[in-house]
């Protein structure tokens, strides 16, 4: 391998920690707060809904069923295995 190509592969490898060190922290509940704007599923192969978060529940999002906020909510919400923040795209 070019010393070119290490240096690349380097790089990305450090992209990697960043970014998972970064969803251990949303995770942890660090940055997320009460009706930010998250993406759930309920499996690794389901449609990604546009959510507002709730709570952790375990290992699981909770969110606010129907496009409810904190503000809107009937009390209801949904926990979900899988989550992660919206895009640039879907934010629009």
């Amino acid at each position: 391998m070019s010393n070119e190509l290490i240096e690349r592969v380097k790089r990305l490898q450090q992209e990697c920690r960043d970014v998972l060190a970064e969803l251990a922290a949303l995770k942890a509940g660090k940055t997320l707060k009460v009706d930010d704007k998250v993406m759930a599923r309920y499996n690794d192969t389901g449609p990604w809904r546009k959510r507002y978060f709730k709570n952790w529940d375990g290992d699981y999002v909770r969110t606010f069923d129907n496009g409810a906020t904190s503000w809107s909510t009937d009390g209801c919400s949904t926990a979900y295995k899988y989550w992660r923040l919206p895009t640039e795209e879907e934010l629009r």
